[in-house]
């Protein structure tokens, strides 16, 4: 499900600047008028109101697919943050890196990756918690038969 985000900035009035995301799991594009900007040195440089170059930087959160925007270092807020019980719902897999090491935290942390973005889809609010519930159990099971096999080969 493709996520498309209107950047709201006072430089940008008028410019139809976005950010977009074919799924959780892709990288952010920033686009002004349905054009892909190319990303320059650690930044996007779009065309303001003004016709001034304007300044847009994409910083990483952990497991939120959302990054965080600054336009010309000015932080522009896209969307709410995530609740702190989201959060934890959402981050149960990252718990297979006690139990699973390298692998489990692997499996673990793209699982967590996937749970934010089914947090931050337009399902209803139960379908939501049930999918990152079902996403858990699955990544748990993927664990178990990964390392499984892991360990028939290895023997």
């Amino acid at each position: 499900m493709p996520i498309i985000l209107k950047i709201n900035h006072a430089k940008l009035s008028g410019a139809d600047v976005t950010l977009s995301m074919r799924s959780a799991l892709a990288s952010p594009q920033i686009r002004q008028n349905g054009e892909i900007i190319k990303r320059g040195n650690r930044s996007y440089i779009v065309t303001g109101s003004s016709g001034l170059p304007v300044f847009i930087r994409l910083r990483g959160r952990l497991v939120d697919p959302i990054p965080k925007v600054l336009v010309d270092d000015e932080e522009v807020n896209l969307v709410p943050p995530l609740k702190w019980y989201q959060y934890v719902w959402a981050g149960l897999p990252i718990l297979l890196v006690g139990a699973g090491g390298a692998l489990g935290g692997l499996i673990g942390f793209v699982t967590a990756r996937i749970n934010a973005g089914l947090m931050r889809s337009n399902m209803g609010i139960a379908t939501r918690y049930l999918a990152v519930g079902g996403a858990s159990a699955a990544s748990f099971a993927a664990y178990f038969i990964v390392a499984y096999m892991l360990r028939t080969l290895v023997r």
